[in-house]
């Protein structure tokens, strides 16, 4: 009888250990919508906007002191995590996804640097549905 609970306790151990198992995937937060958004973050902040009609979503970077936008920029665009594009400018970056790209269900992300002329750096990055 001893060894039964024993092994009984073993087992819940073990199926309550699994439960919180390091490595677990766990629920993902959900995404916004790329209808009319801003994904705001430490550095700045990345606004997705869908046009309505040609259903292309546009999207742009900045930082959150417009002062600061003057600089070097480097953002990389991503769709469903296949890079589509890049830049390397100095003005706040802006891009759109054309509807042949930025279907329904895809995620649409922008991740970035800026290097701003008060020799500050910045992060900015974002993403969005396709709705």
């Amino acid at each position: 009888m001893l060894r039964r609970v024993g092994m009984f306790v073993a087992y819940g151990v073990i199926l309550l250990g699994g439960l919180s198992w390091p490595g677990v995937a766990e629920a993902a937060p959900s995404v916004p919508s790329c209808q009319a958004v801003t994904v705001k973050g430490d550095g700045g902040y990345v606004a997705f906007q869908t046009d309505p009609i040609s259903k292309a979503v546009a999207w742009g970077a900045y930082t959150w002191d417009p002062a600061e936008n003057s600089g070097w920029w480097h953002v990389e665009w991503f769709e469903n995590s296949v890079r589509r594009g890049g830049h390397a400018k100095d003005y706040p970056p802006h891009h759109s996804y054309p509807p042949k790209f930025a279907h329904r269900g895809d995620i649409l992300s922008v991740i970035g640097w800026h290097h701003s002329n008060r020799n500050v750096w910045y992060r900015v990055g974002g993403e969005c549905r396709v709705t």
